[in-house]
């Protein structure tokens, strides 16, 4: 069996955007007051936890990280509903466009269009049928995806059987 740390990581990287922007939003000082968060410390974070992800890798393991862009092609076929239509499209952190900016430029990360980050992550690790990958993410869709899972808040590597994903 394959050791979690020889894998190549697949990270779905909208979590990380949502998570480290919005505790940006949400930062208080020590009396419980709202301080507005710098950028910086912002950007700091979203580093940490990319760093903290990949630590769990071997350090010359190849990674791809992924971003959702637009056009999606569910957009196209959904016909009674607009696809996630519930969904508010302004709840998003105060620095989105910023930590998206870092990810692409300083780590590589790839903007998705045409089909959910989801998608890719699913795609790119059904190319490797030797199970190498790893899909990192927190989004329990992608158990729908046999081979090797990360969740990276519960620091939690685990299996998915075909069965299983099924």
């Amino acid at each position: 069996m394959i050791q979690p740390s020889t894998l190549r990581p697949i990270i779905d990287a909208d979590s990380i955007v949502y998570r480290c922007g919005f505790a940006s939003d949400n930062s208080k000082d020590q009396w419980g007051n709202p301080v507005e968060e710098p950028l910086e410390n912002c950007l700091h974070s979203v580093k940490m936890q990319v760093k903290s992800i990949l630590s769990k890798f071997s350090e010359d393991s190849t990674y791809r990280i992924f971003l959702q862009g637009g056009g999606n092609y569910r957009d196209r076929i959904a016909t009674i509903q607009p696809y996630k239509g519930n969904r508010d499209p302004s709840a998003r952190p105060k620095y989105f466009d910023e930590i998206r900016s870092y990810l692409v430029d300083f780590w590589g990360a790839e903007v998705i269009t045409g089909m959910e980050t989801d998608d890719a992550c699913g795609i790119e690790q059904w190319k490797h049928k030797d199970r190498s990958t790893c899909i990192v993410s927190l989004d329990k869709d992608l158990d729908n995806i046999p081979g090797w899972h990360y969740n990276y808040v519960k620091d939690e590597f685990y299996y998915v059987t075909l069965a299983q994903a099924n």
